[in-house]
């Protein structure tokens, strides 16, 4: 992969960005059918740790920006972050309520017993952000993908 143009001003947007303008067009009581929001969209985090670090401390930030706008919402919701361990292309914040798609609210992810390898940065940044997190595996299209479930059991209602 090759470094991308306007490496810094990319970096210093998505770290430092002003989140109330980003998020402007969604509506915080309306319902959601697992919205999501992908901060490394383009799956540079793939490239190395250096990389990764700055997509998942905006996934962070993202995730409790969310829970402040959430905070007053009277129905009830699920915010939680997925943290693919080997595609960080697929990170991303969600949220969730009762919706007129599916009568699938609320959610409960299986957690998976064992021990995952992943980074020691990873395991310390998580570990670091004050949240609950847990591991979970997941079957996509026949290939087990190795997941963390970021939440807060102070947010909505846990995931797990």
């Amino acid at each position: 992969m090759r470094k991308i143009r306007g490496q810094r001003r990319y970096f210093n947007t998505l770290l430092n960005g002003d989140l109330e303008k980003y998020f402007d067009r969604l509506a915080f009581n309306s319902w959601f059918d697992f919205w999501h929001d992908h901060p490394d969209w383009y799956g540079l985090g793939k490239k190395s740790w250096k990389a990764r670090e700055p997509h998942l401390k905006a996934l962070l930030r993202r995730f409790e920006f969310l829970k402040r706008k959430l905070s007053d919402r009277k129905e009830d919701f699920q915010t939680f972050c997925i943290i693919d361990i080997d595609d960080s292309s697929q990170d991303a914040i969600y949220i969730h309520t009762r919706n007129p798609n599916q009568d699938n609210f609320p959610t409960l992810f299986e957690r998976y017993d064992g021990e995952l390898n992943i980074q020691n940065q990873l395991r310390e940044l998580i570990e670091s952000s004050g949240n609950n997190w847990f591991y979970h595996q997941w079957n996509r299209e026949n290939e087990i993908v190795n997941m963390i479930l970021l939440y807060d059991k102070n947010t909505g209602i846990p995931v797990g």
